[in-house]
């Protein structure tokens, strides 16, 4: 059973309701000052965050790609280095050169 009160004649709410009126106004209140909050610092960090993060993975990609090229260069040199398999191969194609006792035919239009 709600009791109310008058004054004058009007009936006035039980003060429950008030207190409860009362709350669901600071708690309205406290909301849109934390969605205002939110929207005007938070939303910035979290779009700065996600921007970070995408970075990252692109540098990520950058440095696999590096890192393989890496790989390959470092296979050249030893390929390249003095008694490897690539000096000989580099010195016949690149420079015409042959070994004593060797005929070399030269297709004109190839290399």
């Amino acid at each position: 059973m709600i009791l109310s009160s008058s004054v004058e004649g009007k009936i006035l709410p039980h003060r429950s309701h008030r207190r409860r009126r009362r709350t669901l106004a600071v708690l309205i209140v406290a909301t849109a000052a934390l969605a205002g909050w939110f929207h005007v610092s938070g939303y910035g960090m979290f779009r700065d965050l996600w921007t970070t993060w995408s970075e990252e993975a692109a540098l990520k990609a950058q440095i696999d790609e590096i890192e393989k090229r890496n790989r390959e260069l470092e296979q050249e040199i030893e390929d390249l280095a003095p008694g490897g398999p690539g000096i000989e191969k580099t010195v016949r194609e690149e420079l015409g050169w042959s070994k004593k006792n060797e005929i070399v035919i030269r297709i004109p239009g190839k290399k």
